[in-house]
């Protein structure tokens, strides 16, 4: 493997992620901003001078899916499903004994049943390894994804 391709697990599940083209990667964040935005400000504290920084604890998931749905929650239906695919471009899930399968949405409703959380975690972990601004900009949220036992 190289630094274009990256395997992961998450929550038992594993994939293999795949660095997108970079004007793909732009795209990609520009549609996502509207949820990071909110998902960041949720984790950001006023320090002793007033100013906000990133927390120094693990990243609560349950809370990123409850802002990131929260945020999402006025958009249609397919405009949602289609940033959460979209979102997960570029990865190939890795089932033991079974041929790698691109996300495409049958196989993540199949693969996602019962771990929505985990839908969550996978697309943190393509926006760091596609070095998203977003994660340089907030600076720590990145690296916290590194606790979700990824």
């Amino acid at each position: 493997m190289n630094e274009l391709v990256k395997k992961i697990n998450v929550d038992g599940l594993d994939f293999q992620i795949t660095k997108l083209p970079a004007m793909e990667a732009m795209r990609m964040e520009k549609k996502l901003m509207t949820v990071l935005a909110p998902v960041a400000m949720s984790f950001m504290n006023p320090d002793a001078n007033g100013t906000k920084d990133m927390m120094e604890s693990n990243i609560d998931f349950t809370k990123v899916a409850k802002v990131v749905s929260d945020v999402l929650s006025s958009l249609p239906d397919h405009e949602y499903e289609q940033i959460i695919i979209s979102s997960l471009r570029g990865v190939v899930y890795l089932e033991t004994g079974k041929a790698p399968e691109e996300i495409t949405l049958p196989v993540f409703n199949r693969i996602f049943v019962g771990q929505l959380l985990s839908v969550y975690k996978v697309m943190f972990e393509v926006m760091k390894f596609n070095k998203f601004c977003f994660f340089e900009l907030v600076g720590g949220i990145g690296s916290e994804t590194k606790k979700t036992g990824t």
